[in-house]
């Protein structure tokens, strides 16, 4: 008996996924001067800077990508703690500098075209979280995840859904919102019901936090800092997904469960689906899930953990304890943290998840989505990129009470495809491109950063450095 396509081609992509692999950056683009950045070039300040890049191809076949930045050419100086209301053109409260979400965009011929000065961003965070101080303002939104999807009921023939965040577990409780476009350029955010105190109604979050009736937590990492949105339209998630799944992977930040822990941060790695529906303007589709205790389960995306000492908001979720979700990307060593990027190889069908920690760049791959078997990382070779731009830079260090110098590597965004006759992997890759302060020193880190593009070449993969 001959064995079916299907067969042979499940039996080719678990074979790739299993072999051992090496990944290099090659040929770096955009350099000497033409990085990406928000303009004007970027100055050593955390509002000339982006980072955690988004890839994308538009309608025409424009390549582009979103991320955050804290552009201040559209802030209004309030204090002398920089604390300002926006332009009015842009609406809203938000301190300057605050993180929004921008994007730029290369055209047919090669040009991109990146944020004129004073220009609103796509989305400014509005989700006004009730602890907040000042009164009013809003929270930082930025770690924008975008899929495009075939959609016949799109005036584009696409529609874009978009995964985000909104205070992003650093100055306040990090959850993800839900946003879509048909062009790429205009989105419409789900608002929902928002809780008392939001702008929006959040995708997933923490329940018992900020608004929702639980402590303030300004000023530390609580809540979901990234979410890595994918969508399989083969996985119909044992048929009751009959037009595929949207994935959610993202990274949960736990500060200091208990008064007298010494441990002042925990982080799980955990993964939420629900199924996709074309016809729905926001694509939602049923039967929402959460990956726990290595099974899928039903659950509403309103996160509940022991420590919280609440009962589930809905009868019968899972009131969650740490680490007992993606353990294969939570206790893999190296670690792989849910950051960075996650995309599928058109090519083969095989996950690819890139993530940074620790001052390296990591690789680890999977041939589906549902289960908790990736691969170990393995370390991508940067050395084309470090010879152009130094991957030191001075970094906080609050034991110490001073600057100390660090070896890191910035969340890069992923996309596969052809672009100059070249098929393979590109990666967007954040880099130091403003002066430091001081000239005897390295940069500060995560200010004045600029983008490149790089190739990224897979098992000595021809045509890499040219």
């Amino acid at each position: 008996m001959k064995p079916t396509i299907t067969a042979v081609l499940l039996f080719v992509f678990a074979v790739t996924a299993g072999l051992a692999q090496t990944f290099r950056t090659g040929k770096v683009y955009n350099t000497n001067g033409g990085e990406l950045t928000v303009v004007p070039r970027p100055q050593f300040d955390w509002r000339y800077t982006w980072y955690s890049p988004e890839v994308l191809q538009y309608p025409n076949g424009d390549l582009g990508f979103y991320t955050h930045t804290g552009n201040p050419s559209v802030e209004r100086t309030g204090n002398s703690d920089l604390l300002g209301t926006s332009s009015d053109a842009c609406g809203a409260f938000s301190p300057a500098g605050m993180d929004d979400i921008y994007s730029a965009r290369r055209n047919s011929a090669g040009a991109w075209t990146t944020p004129a000065f004073g220009q609103c961003p796509k989305i400014k965070g509005m989700a006004r979280h009730c602890t907040y101080n000042p009164p009013g303002n809003i929270d930082a939104t930025g770690s924008p995840s975008i899929v495009r999807i075939a959609n016949s009921y799109s005036s584009t023939g696409y529609r874009y859904y978009m995964a985000f965040n909104n205070g992003n577990s650093d100055i306040s409780v990090g959850k993800l919102y839900w946003a879509v476009s048909d062009d790429g350029e205009n989105w419409n955010i789900y608002t929902g019901t928002p809780p008392p105190g939001y702008q929006w109604k959040p995708l997933i979050g923490p329940q018992y936090l900020d608004c929702n009736g639980g402590p303030s937590v300004n000023g530390v990492d609580e809540g979901i800092s990234e979410g890595l949105l994918v969508f399989d339209p083969d996985d119909k998630a044992g048929g009751i997904n009959p037009d595929g799944t949207f994935y959610i992977y993202f990274m949960y930040s736990h500060y200091r469960i208990k008064p007298d822990d010494p441990v002042r941060q925990y982080y799980d790695i955990l993964a939420f689906r629900f199924g996709y529906n074309p016809a729905h303007p926001y694509g939602f589709g049923a039967n929402p899930q959460i990956y726990y205790d290595g099974q899928w389960q039903a659950h509403s995306g309103q996160l509940v953990w022991d420590y919280n000492n609440q009962p589930p908001v809905v009868p019968g979720e899972p009131v969650m304890e740490i680490g007992h979700s993606m353990l294969s990307w939570r206790n893999s060593d190296p670690h792989a943290i849910g950051r960075g990027d996650l995309k599928r190889n058109p090519d083969t069908g095989v996950w690819y998840h890139m993530s940074s920690w620790g001052g390296k760049t990591y690789m680890q791959w999977n041939t589906r989505l549902d289960q908790d078997n990736w691969t170990v990382p393995v370390q991508v070779t940067t050395s084309s990129v470090d010879a152009l731009y130094t991957p030191q830079c001075s970094s906080w260090n609050s034991a110490l009470q001073q600057y100390i110098t660090v070896d890191i590597d910035y969340d890069t965004g992923l996309w596969y495809g052809t672009v100059g006759g070249w098929r393979g992997w590109w990666m967007w890759q954040p880099v130091h491109v403003a002066p430091p302060a001081d000239p005897s020193g390295p940069p500060y880190c995560f200010q004045g950063l600029g983008m490149v593009i790089t190739k990224l070449c897979m098992n000595n993969q021809a045509g890499c450095d040219s």
